[in-house]
């Protein structure tokens, strides 16, 4: 099993996506951007998609809107939300570990994890990980 943990916004998206929504007055759901969606699904693609599971670790995650829209956009390019971090620590780093420690039982199989993140609050075991 290869696990992605993502983070959206700076990842998915960017400053000259923001400012154009700005600037044209749409709402931030719609601030993806294809490209760096097709980015993500050259990475799932190299990894062998069948074991890849993308799990939500951004803010987003606490919309249903943005989980929604999130979901819908990323189903474009044939890839899905298979679960998403709690809030259970106080920054993202934790909030993944967690993540991995609750859900050891439910694979089997070795885990190799990747972070997608622009923020680096991440635990130091964690940085070899974090992209």
């Amino acid at each position: 099993m290869k696990l992605i943990f993502l983070d959206v916004d700076g990842v998915l998206n960017n400053h000259p996506i923001f400012k154009k929504l700005a600037d044209s007055h749409q709402h931030t759901t719609e601030a993806l951007d294809n490209e760096c969606i097709a980015r993500l699904k050259k990475i799932v693609d190299a990894c062998q998609p069948s074991i890849v599971k993308i799990i939500l670790s951004s803010s987003w995650r606490f919309s249903t809107e943005h989980i929604e829209t999130l979901a819908f956009r990323l189903s474009l390019f044939g890839l899905q939300i298979d679960d998403k971090t709690t809030l259970k620590g106080n920054h993202r780093g934790t909030q993944i570990k967690e993540w991995l420690e609750e859900n050891k039982p439910r694979f089997t199989e070795k885990r190799k994890f990747v972070i997608l993140d622009d923020d680096s609050d991440m635990l130091p075991e964690q940085m070899s990980h974090f992209v």
